[in-house]
């Protein structure tokens, strides 16, 4: 809805498929005028003017407007038929739903559209965040849960992601991403990958002149005073990572429950080629442990394998990252978490840190 700009009439969608308690995906236009733009109604949305034009811009793509043969005449008898999930997905070029679905409050698509944009975008997040099982619940109250990989990978946060692939995926630039996490109230949490091993010295090395030609102002010197990656004192190449995102104010993830079923749908309904193979992919980067990325290329077919490897599908260096210690502070200001690192040049891996 974002990336297409239709989240005005996607609102609306949403309104209406709450209004439709029974789920018959049918509601009549005298009961969606009464519950959205009645003074007195809680539900109260927009007037009248402003309805009529957005159920202009959603016909077609959100519902259609039917009316029934025992009133020809007047608008008294006409009703909107909502269509369901996997058509408007079609409609506006999601090929395939991934993530948890996400529980958004009524109220928080009832205020400014602005608000109502903001929590659209944050159900991004709200859906990649991930959950902590009894046993991994009972290991935070233990010391060796600290530097425990196991609960850094069932933490609440999602996997680290960046702007620009936010960007490309919402539509959204990184100014007003900032602002919607704010406004949705989402947890950030930055990311550090932990690299070489260099001296102290004031001089850099080669390894420090080649992370910094591909890092960038991204690169620094960590120094492990408390040993918690090797010898106490020692000096590490350290680089910033996306930020890890958690689940926004009030949002609730939900079952997946039909969502294998729409994904089918959504195969048929579009044509070959713009699925499948022909459709762009983003590489995985981050994972739980350093043994799920290893189960991560075992699990690849000899098809993906060899798209992979040509030069041509995939950059001459692929790097892959795990946690190697919990946050410090838990999500918010004042937390981080420091990262491994996998490097893999022209086929050849590089082990040497992390």
């Amino acid at each position: 809805m974002l990336r297409e700009e239709r989240t005005a009439a996607g609102r609306l969608w949403l309104l209406l498929r709450a209004l439709d308690t029974p789920g018959r995906g049918m509601v009549t236009l005298a009961d969606v005028r009464a519950a959205l733009t009645d003074k007195q109604s809680p539900l109260r949305l927009c007037g009248r003017r402003r309805l009529r034009q957005l159920l202009a811009e959603g016909e077609g793509v959100f519902w259609t407007r039917e009316r029934p043969r025992t009133h020809p005449d007047g608008e008294e008898g006409d009703r909107l038929r909502l269509f369901g999930a996997a058509r408007v997905a079609a409609a506006l070029g999601v090929p395939r739903l991934a993530g948890r679905p996400v529980a958004v409050p009524v109220a928080a698509l009832l205020g400014p559209i602005g608000d109502a944009r903001a929590h659209l975008y944050a159900t991004f997040h709200s859906g990649r965040t991930k959950e902590m099982t009894n046993d991994e619940l009972r290991m935070t109250n233990e010391e060796r849960a600290l530097n425990s990989s196991l609960v850094t990978r069932h933490s609440s946060l999602g996997s680290p992601v960046s702007r620009d692939t936010l960007a490309a995926l919402s539509g959204v630039c990184a100014r007003s991403q900032a602002a919607y996490e704010r406004r949705a109230g989402v947890a950030a949490r930055p990311n550090y990958a932990l690299g070489e091993r260099v001296a102290a010295s004031a001089s850099a090395g080669p390894a420090e002149q080649e992370r910094a030609w591909q890092r960038g102002r991204a690169l620094f010197r960590l120094r492990d005073h408390r040993g918690l990656h090797g010898r106490p004192g020692a000096t590490y190449l350290a680089w910033r990572l996306p930020n890890a995102y958690g689940a926004a104010r009030g949002h609730q993830p939900r079952p997946k429950g039909q969502q294998k079923r729409i994904n089918r749908q959504l195969a048929d309904l579009f044509m070959k080629g713009m699925t499948g193979n022909g459709a762009a992919t983003i590489e995985r980067r981050f994972f739980g442990n350093a043994k799920e990325i290893t189960n991560y290329e075992l699990r690849m077919t000899n098809e993906e394998q060899q798209a992979r490897s040509s030069r041509a599908a995939r950059p001459a260096t692929t790097t892959r990252h795990w946690p190697l210690a919990a946050a410090t502070d838990g999500p918010g200001r004042g937390g981080c978490a420091v990262w491994g690192t996998l490097e893999e040049k022209h086929g050849i891996r590089d082990t040497r840190y992390g």
